[in-house]
C-alpha cells in the first residue's frame, strides 16, 4: 500500500496514508528480539524505531512500516 496506493487484500484504492502508530502513548515501537551467543546463551537485543501505518478505509487492513529500518539490521543474530 504505500508503494502503489492499494489494498493488497480487497484491492480498494480508498488508502489512509502516513497514518503514525502510537503505542502507549509513545511513537516509537519497541522490538525485542533474541541473540544467540557462544555455548547457547540467549541475550535480548532491543531496536527501536518511529512506525508509519498505511490503512484501508475499506477493509480495515493495516501495513505498519518502521521508518528507520536501518535499527533492526543484525538484531536478531
Amino acid at each position: 500500500m504505500r508503494n502503489n496506493q492499494k489494498c493488497p487484500k480487497c484491492g480498494s484504492t480508498d488508502i489512509a496514508a502516513g497514518v503514525e502508530l502510537t503505542v502507549g502513548g509513545a511513537q516509537t515501537v519497541h522490538l525485542e528480539t533474541y541473540r544467540k551467543q557462544l555455548g547457547g546463551l540467549v541475550q535480548p537485543v532491543e531496536a527501536h524505531s518511529k512506525a508509519t501505518a498505511y490503512v484501508c478505509s475499506h477493509c480495515g487492513f493495516i501495513e505498519i512500516y518502521a521508518d528507520t529500518p536501518s535499527q533492526f539490521r543484525g538484531a536478531n543474530r
